[in-house]
């Protein structure tokens, strides 16, 4: 079993997407980390583990 711990800096990447992505509709991976100015391991570590907060329909994100 894995435990993980949120704090609130870990949070603010999350939101930044998240408002990022409604503000400009769906797009890529690569798009998404040029546009939220986020490190690449951080969107993708985030893309795939929140799927409550976003989902991949036909290659690109959205936020739900």
């Amino acid at each position: 079993t894995e435990i993980y711990t949120l704090s609130l800096h870990d949070a603010l990447p999350i939101s930044q997407i998240h408002e990022w992505l409604k503000a400009n509709g769906p797009h890529g991976r690569s798009e998404i980390i040029a546009g939220t100015g986020l490190p690449e391991g951080t969107v993708g570590s985030l893309l795939s583990q929140c799927p409550d907060l976003f989902e991949n329909r036909e290659g690109k994100w959205h936020a739900r």
